[in-house]
């Protein structure tokens, strides 16, 4: 992944408010982790430095924030057993992206084909885009996510894979964060609550 489009996709994870100075920041963790997030989207690599102290290096400002960094490890590892689970290819990610880049604050509804077929409805009050996955397993209930958060996913999946790779989705209930994985990579989405 160049340079630059990794740039961009840990700006998009960390916050752009100045409330919290230190979700601004993506955090080196010793483990040779880095993490970014804004408490509604989060994108992890692994093995990607050899520091051996946490560092946190706020992207606003490029300087370094002495504070103590979120623990956003057990977003990844406390999580229940049996979710769904499906693949999407790297040519549906960037096909579905100009349908999520035209959405911005949008709510969309991730819903479930029938039995036996494959793919994923992302729906909004108007429209809606079928998203064909493969190896799909489990009782997708519906969960909805903002149009934004998921083209930022999405956005990071279309630079980060190469020619052949997939990411595999978890989606663990209806208010759980849904947890995308491809090699180094984790990105988590977080549900919203629609009534």
């Amino acid at each position: 992944m160049k340079a630059k489009k990794l740039e961009r996709a840990l700006k998009n994870a960390a916050s752009q408010s100045s409330t919290r100075p230190i979700l601004q920041c993506v955090h080196y963790d010793p483990d040779g982790s880095i993490t970014a997030t804004d408490s509604h989207i989060m994108l992890r690599l692994d093995s990607m430095h050899s520091l051996k102290q946490p560092f946190n290096l706020n992207l606003q400002t490029f300087k370094e924030i002495d504070e103590a960094y979120p623990d956003t490890l057990h977003l990844i590892t406390d999580k229940k057993e049996n979710p769904t689970s499906f693949q999407i290819d790297l040519k549906n990610i960037v096909a579905a992206l100009s349908f999520l880049k035209a959405l911005k604050d949008e709510v969309i509804t991730l819903e479930p084909l029938a039995k036996n077929q494959k793919g994923i409805i992302l729906k909004t009050k108007t429209q809606s885009y079928l998203l064909p996955v493969e190896e799909f397993n489990g009782d997708l209930k519906k969960i909805s996510v903002t149009a934004d958060n998921l083209f930022k996913c999405f956005q990071f999946y279309g630079d980060y894979l190469t020619h052949e790779q997939t990411v595999q989705v978890y989606c663990y209930g209806k208010f759980e964060p849904i947890l995308f994985k491809s090699g180094k990579s984790t990105y988590l989405v977080t549900s919203v609550a629609v009534f």
